[in-house]
């Protein structure tokens, strides 16, 4: 096979991936309306499982995510960004970044988890994941779809059993080396994040997401 033949079905297998992941338009007649009903009613779970008493609403400073992804979990071509990349959320406290990303990826897994295992999404908080890195031993967390929150703000080293553990930075290393599609959400934009993260992963990160940035000011009550 020569360069022309590997590198045309490398991009026909791109193709099918991103044709593939998943037609929610044809095969389940799912309209953006739909598509933010069902995100709002995982968003608002979220907040209940909280202990809050936040009511979820699309509005004008969150519908532009709620288009983008939107068209990215319909492959619409119109996606102004890669279909092919994963995607990260950053945005002040408060806003609604987990309840819309995170809503809208279990919307995600519910509807095409049964029809194939690869389509559903791990899901983990990034302060709390040195707590179960240890037990990663088989690269559970390397390979598979996966949602990261509050990116930025995890333990970045720690001791376990006299090895030096980096959790994040090891799943991100490994993640961009397997092409494992990841979605995340921060409180960090992205100059910072990629200061954060200097000399390790931050040159991989836009191989890795389309970056988009919710504003507005915070949605919890008694949050000034």
């Amino acid at each position: 096979m020569d360069i022309a033949d590997y590198l045309k079905r490398i991009e026909e297998r791109n193709k099918i991936n991103a044709d593939n992941r998943f037609n929610l338009r044809g095969q389940y007649h799912f309209d953006f309306k739909n598509f933010c009903n069902i995100v709002s009613v995982h968003a608002q779970d979220i907040i209940y499982s909280r202990n809050e008493s936040t009511v979820f609403v699309v509005d004008d400073d969150n519908k532009k995510l709620f288009e983008y992804l939107f068209l990215w979990f319909t492959a619409d071509k119109s996606f102004p960004g890669d279909l092919l990349k994963g995607i990260i959320v950053s945005g002040t406290k408060g806003t609604g970044k987990t309840c819309i990303v995170k809503g809208a990826l279990m919307a995600y897994s519910e509807i095409l988890g049964d029809v194939n295992k690869k389509h559903i999404f791990e899901f983990i908080s990034c302060p709390r994941f040195h707590l179960k890195y240890v037990d990663n031993a088989d690269g559970f967390y390397f390979k598979r779809n996966l949602y990261m929150d509050d990116l930025g703000r995890e333990t970045t080293e720690f001791m376990h059993f006299g090895t030096t553990h980096t959790p994040i930075l090891t799943t991100l290393y490994n993640r961009y080396d397997f092409g494992a599609l990841t979605f995340a959400t921060s409180n960090f934009n992205l100059k910072d994040l990629s200061e954060l993260y200097s000399g390790t992963v931050d040159d991989r990160f836009l191989s890795m997401f389309n970056y988009f940035e919710l504003t507005g000011k915070t949605r919890r009550k008694n949050i000034n």
